[in-house]
């Protein structure tokens, strides 16, 4: 895959359990330790990662706390868009 690429993880949690979020955001700060990732949070439910080894770590994290959807992105401009780059 292009290495300009991004990998975008999502994910929603249920809100009635408090514990498995709390659970959730402890094991998540340790597999961002793990791999190094800092601040790539674009809010509170989506991580931005360079590393495929990190996002599907993280998007199979969140699949046993609740759902989560894991994206190849490549990062467009509006002159790629009308250039008719893909």
């Amino acid at each position: 895959m292009a290495s300009r690429g991004v990998w975008i993880v999502d994910w929603d949690l249920p809100q009635k359990q408090a514990s498995q979020r709390v659970a959730f955001y402890r094991a998540l700060k340790a597999l961002r330790k793990k791999y190094g990732v800092e601040n790539h949070m674009s809010s509170q439910s989506v991580m931005i990662l360079h590393n495929q080894e990190a996002a599907k770590a993280v998007h199979l994290l969140a699949r046993r706390y609740g759902r989560s959807n894991l994206y190849w992105a490549i990062p467009q401009t509006v002159n790629d868009l009308d250039n008719g780059a893909e």
